[in-house]
């Protein structure tokens, strides 16, 4: 404790730091006995949490926080507790951004102190000083790096593998028991599993299991069932194709975490679109996880078929609702590029500035039926959970057991949405936008000659 009292650069930042001494502030700790490590997330009062890193052997640090402290209160409480309750950091691998600053520093003594909250490194009383890495350092430390991250990939899929035979086995078992049955425990059972998805690093697989039972409960009565089916049978298609496959860049974003902006922009076969966009409309969606999803959908309007681009972003739901991007019927010219997939739809802006043009761009349609570019979707995604698809002009009515329909010249289709705006309901459209999942549509947004588009 010493050691923070003489790093603290007043006692007021120690006062600042002390406040911050709770589990609720940091949702992220922890370590790498190795590198002597420490780091985590800080909840601070914006969006995003702070990231911060300190170094236990030689008390360097580094924190995402605009303070002109050094070191700032976040750095000081992150040793605090690491010097109070080192058992309160679990062992982790290190991320990009604790890689790249370890990367570019390096200690003036070679031998690290062990990671305690007792040990040399928080007993110390002044910080060794550091250089910058010769070239042939850094290239030593991106090969350790290299290294490190193949064995993080090779861990994630034996644990990933381990966790979808487990998954295996419960989806045997409910078809044993009936999938009536599961209908009427369906809550319940799916969070159970999706915990234990989360342990084998699964978090695509735990996310689609945790919104099963919403997606289900949206159905009308008549078609749970069968909805349920189709659910879990797209499930058991993933899961296979992981086993076939592990590499498969579809899967693996299906069934892990994604990979991240940073490691994105690394790849030379980043596929990179520059035109023009219009923003179609947004879907927020509140998630059990306690996230947000934020869903931003552009379409490029210098193709002459349907090309759609998903800008989508997570957040704290007690962080309040932020912007992630151009609002739903503005245009922008710039350049964006997609994540890596046989249906590539989700993609994030590289540089973009809004083009101000004076009318909204026509919605071109494409050549297949909506059933022959679903059946398709389902050929290169048999998991896929919806597509999007922009619809003719059109009309929506409501039934009389108050479910919403899209009435078109060719298509009549049923709609999920329990709500929308009394304005849409009746009216003359010339077109709309849903994403369709093989039941039903989820409208996104309408428009209309009168007053242009409209996010249901």
């Amino acid at each position: 404790m010493q050691v923070v009292e003489n790093l603290a650069p007043d006692q007021s930042s120690l006062n600042a730091a002390k406040k911050l001494l709770k589990p609720a502030k940091w949702p992220l700790l922890h370590k790498s006995e190795p590198d002597a490590l420490i780091w985590g997330h800080c909840q601070g009062s914006g969006a995003n949490p702070y990231l911060v890193v300190a170094d236990a052997a030689d008390h360097g640090y580094k924190c995402s926080c605009p303070s002109r402290k050094f070191p700032c209160k976040h750095v000081l409480a992150l040793m605090w507790q690491f010097a109070e309750a080192p058992d309160g950091f679990s062992d982790g691998d290190q991320p990009d951004w604790v890689s790249d600053w370890l990367g570019r520093r390096k200690r003036k003594t070679t031998t690290a102190a062990p990671a305690s909250g007792q040990g040399k490194s928080l007993a110390a009383t002044a910080a060794e000083p550091v250089s910058e890495l010769t070239e042939q350092e850094l290239e030593q430390k991106a090969q350790e790096q290299r290294q490190r991250a193949q064995k993080t990939r090779a861990r994630t899929q034996a644990a990933a593998t381990k966790g979808l035979e487990d998954f295996q086995q419960w989806l045997d078992d409910q078809l044993r028991t009936g999938l009536n049955d599961l209908l009427g425990d369906l809550g319940t059972r799916c969070r159970a599993v999706s915990a234990r998805m989360v342990d084998a690093k699964l978090e695509g697989l735990a996310s689609r299991l945790d919104e099963l039972p919403a997606r289900v409960k949206s159905l009308p009565q008549p078609l749970r069932l069968y909805g349920l089916t189709q659910f879990l049978g797209q499930l058991s298609a993933l899961m296979q194709a992981w086993f076939a496959d592990p590499e498969d860049e579809d899967a693996r974003q299906a069934l892990l975490a994604t990979e991240s902006r940073a490691q994105l922009l690394e790849r030379p076969d980043l596929h990179k679109v520059q035109s023009r966009w219009h923003n179609l409309g947004e879907r927020i969606v509140s998630r059990r996880s306690g996230l947000v999803s934020h869903e931003s959908w552009l379409l490029d309007c210098q193709s002459p078929s349907p090309r759609f681009a998903l800008l989508l972003d997570y957040y704290p739901a007690s962080a309040g609702r932020r912007a992630t991007g151009p609002g739903p019927g503005t245009e922008l010219t710039g350049a964006l590029a997609y994540y890596p997939g046989r249906c590539a739809e989700r993609a994030f802006l590289l540089d973009y500035q809004a083009s101000g043009a004076d009318t909204e761009p026509d919605w071109p349609q494409s050549d297949q039926s909506l059933k022959a570019a679903w059946l398709e979707r389902l050929s290169l995604q048999p998991w896929a959970e919806s597509m999007p698809w922009l619809l003719g002009p059109g009309r929506i009515a409501q039934d009389a057991d108050g479910h919403y329909w899209w009435q078109g010249a060719t298509d009549t289709l049923p709609l999920s949405n329990p709500h929308l705006p009394v304005l849409v309901t009746g009216s003359e459209l010339t077109g709309a936008f849903v994403l369709w999942n093989g039941i039903q549509g989820d409208l996104v947004s309408v428009r209309s000659r009168h007053w242009g588009t409209l996010t249901c």
